[in-house]
């Protein structure tokens, strides 16, 4: 038993140890607290001294500060964890400029091929699936020919005559006519 008790109380021995010797190399240091560390203080011994007096007042006030507490921590918790709205990311949009111009001997015409733009999800209003688009779309500079919606991620431009050669175009689309109303597109334009 007394070697257990000289275990436990060696840390003991060892801190006064290291104490008496810092006190004879740096010498006495005396420690005064603040004026706020004693105001803090002497309002704690105030409020134990309360909690004294009335026991019952002060076990309701406690039961009310952990029950606030524990509830603004749920709270926050249920209100951090809280489902989220899914963002879809907006869909992109990928254009294949016509291919050259071709000639069939067979029929002796020419062969046009229409500008393509694809998207990586639906974007088509469902009313103009197949159908000829009259508005939301522009291009710099005109070209007669119509806008169709292929299908609900594809639109393309088939000229009305040949497309002219060397011809940089400017396409841009207003997303309140062109695509549907639920559907974010990454950019409105493009150019080729």
């Amino acid at each position: 038993m007394g070697l257990l008790r000289f275990l436990l109380s060696l840390p003991l021995y060892l801190l006064r140890g290291i104490g008496w010797l810092l006190s004879h190399i740096l010498g006495r240091i005396a420690w005064q607290p603040p004026g706020w560390l004693r105001a803090i203080w002497h309002g704690l011994v105030r409020l134990g001294a309360s909690m004294r007096a009335r026991p019952g007042r002060a076990a309701g006030v406690i039961a009310a500060v952990l029950v606030l507490s524990f509830s603004g921590w749920f709270g926050y918790k249920a209100w951090r964890d809280r489902p989220k709205p899914i963002e879809e990311k907006p869909a992109a949009l990928k254009s294949y400029a016509p291919m050259l111009t071709g000639y069939d001997d067979t029929t002796h015409t020419l062969v046009v091929h229409p500008l393509r733009v694809e998207f990586t999800r639906a974007a088509a209003p469902l009313a103009l699936v197949g159908k000829t688009v009259t508005a939301g779309i522009t291009m710099q500079p005109e070209l007669a020919g119509t806008w169709t919606w292929l299908n609900d991620r594809e639109l393309q431009f088939m000229p009305k005559d040949d497309w002219p050669i060397g011809q940089a175009y400017d396409v841009r689309f207003d997303p309140a006519q062109a695509f549907a109303p639920h559907v974010k597109v990454d950019k409105d334009r493009l150019n080729f």
